[in-house]
């Protein structure tokens, strides 16, 4: 399938046919038909973002399939923007244009919420309700980047403090989506530069990056006990960056 320049982020329905595609180089988000391997539609992020640095990073598709929200870094304002499209127009629905640099996103079944991690402004988990984007909760996190869920009971977001430039520890975080907040943590012997997350159910496995990183931790988590526990430490190649879970009918999933 062709493809366009700058390919970065990328996520499916949770059917598995649809995949949306930022690509940071064209600053245009690419669809797909992954059923029958065939290019839907290519639309480009809006010409004011573009015009000030902007480009298209995370995203991430609703549970129902009916939206994709999708964040934008660079701008020379220093803040980070969520777009809202449409999944059956392509069309733009709704923005914000005032959160903190270096946003993503995330989203789950059990609530009409969107979680925004973001990086800059001392760090935090913003809770933004799907019917106007409107912030309803920030939880504090130094240095929030990486999120995601646990496919297997959904309690909890986890999200990664990637540099801590508060005190320089960096750490897992564990946030309920009942109350909305810090449930767990595990800050004591994570590797440098935990980047991003993907959960398996009973785990989460983080890419430690760097241009000298080599490293892929795994730690259990559960419903009763949220707060991440190291079992494993992974030696890959250099800089390892994105990763997800395959789960597959078969005996055996696999982490990419």
């Amino acid at each position: 399938m062709p493809g366009g320049n700058g390919i970065f982020h990328q996520c499916t329905d949770q059917a598995g046919t649809i995949l949306w595609v930022n690509n940071d180089i064209d600053n245009t988000i690419s669809i797909y038909d992954i059923v029958h391997l065939a290019a839907i539609k290519t639309i480009a992020i809006p010409a004011d973002i573009t015009a000030a640095g902007g480009k298209p990073h995370d995203l991430t598709v609703t549970f129902d399939g009916k939206k994709v929200y999708i964040t934008c870094i660079g701008l020379d304002t220093g803040k980070g923007v969520l777009l809202e499209y449409d999944t059956a127009t392509y069309e733009l629905t709704a923005r914000r244009d005032d959160l903190q640099a270096d946003p993503h996103v995330s989203t789950t079944w059990r609530n009409n919420k969107i979680y925004v991690a973001q990086q800059g402004g001392g760090g935090r988990v913003s809770v933004l309700s799907a019917e106007d984007l409107t912030t309803i909760k920030d939880i504090p996190v130094d240095s929030a980047h990486g999120v995601t869920m646990t496919s297997g009971f959904d309690e909890y977001m986890y999200v990664s403090d990637i540099s801590s430039a508060a005190d320089g520890q960096v750490g897992l975080y564990a946030i309920d989506f009942v109350s909305n907040e810090l449930v767990g943590s595990l800050t004591e012997g994570v590797p440098p530069t935990p980047h991003n997350i993907v959960g398996t159910g009973q785990h989460i496995f983080v890419t430690h990056s760097g241009p000298t990183a080599n490293l892929v931790t795994q730690y259990a988590v559960s419903k009763d006990h949220p707060s991440p526990h190291l079992v494993n430490t992974v030696e890959v190649g250099l800089n390892p960056f994105g990763l997800d879970f395959v789960e597959t009918t078969c005996a055996t999933s696999r982490i990419i």
